[in-house]
């Protein structure tokens, strides 16, 4: 098996000083754009990624590139290592101000996350995996080894959902008995699962891979498990770079939450 330390390595180094200049553009006042697909983009989106870029290809040139700022071209589906990048995902919390937002980059190899950095600025915290080497938190000054947890019984699972896009959660919370429901924004829902902290994180509507792949790793290789609706993994670096509604939960009853799913309607 590879070894990926020095792309995890540079990857935690980018998403920190991305999340630097993520933090000079939060303390002052911003303008919001909307893109063709009418989500939000402000500076910090676009500084955050150029400096992702180009400390990733100054080190790693060959690795191909999926990006949320930048024209996709069908080059990186002709490369074996292809890191896919999210400079700042929730921008929607970036706007409400309210720090949830992180810092994504994963390098997915032959369809599948090897490696994986989440970091959220506000919280000064560093999320990170490779495979093999299990998930970690970095959070003042120390490092914590993520473990999900062991709840086998939905009466005493928390669900994780989105402050942005929940409907379908919402409904499901109140038809089914959790214990209790923590609301967050971006990738921190499954990072959530990954710890322990959270037990279920649902998602009824496609995303992109951008969004979730360095999620997948860290949830991946702390031993909780993500799939889509029909339990399968979930796969990167396609020519649709759509990834379909998911599951994502600490791994003990999974099949049994996959059939609640099939209560709702997904989009």
């Amino acid at each position: 098996m590879k070894d990926y330390t020095r792309e995890l390595e540079v990857a935690k180094v980018a998403a920190r000083e991305a999340g630097k200049k993520i933090m000079e553009v939060y303390a002052l006042p911003f303008e919001v754009e909307l893109k063709k697909d009418a989500s939000p983009v402000t500076q910090a989106d676009k500084c955050a990624e150029k400096i992702i870029l180009e400390m990733l290809l100054k080190e790693f040139p060959l690795y191909g590139v999926l990006a949320e700022e930048t024209e996709d071209t069908s080059e990186r589906l002709t490369k074996e290592y292809v890191w896919t990048i999210d400079p700042l995902d929730g921008t929607k919390e970036f706007v409400a101000k309210n720090g949830e937002f992180t810092v994504n980059i994963a390098l997915v190899h032959k369809h599948e996350p090897v490696v994986g950095v989440i970091y959220a600025p506000v919280l000064d915290q560093l999320y990170y995996a490779a495979v093999g080497k299990g998930s970690f938190l970095e959070e003042n000054g120390k490092k914590h080894k993520l473990t999900p947890s062991s709840h086998s019984a939905v009466g005493k699972m928390f669900i994780t959902m989105s402050r942005s896009h929940a409907t379908q959660e919402k409904e499901l919370v109140k038809q089914h008995k959790f214990k209790g429901v923590i609301t967050r924004g971006s990738s921190l829902k499954g990072c959530l699962v990954a710890s322990g902290k959270a037990d279920v994180y649902y998602r009824f509507t496609s995303i992109n891979e951008w969004d979730i792949c360095a999620m997948d790793c860290i949830v991946t290789q702390s031993g909780a498990l993500i799939t889509d609706f029909t339990g399968k993994k979930l796969s990167y670096n396609k020519s649709d770079i759509k990834v379909p509604p998911f599951l994502c939960s600490n791994h003990t009853i999974h099949l049994d939450l996959l059939k609640i799913a099939t209560q709702y309607t997904v989009q």
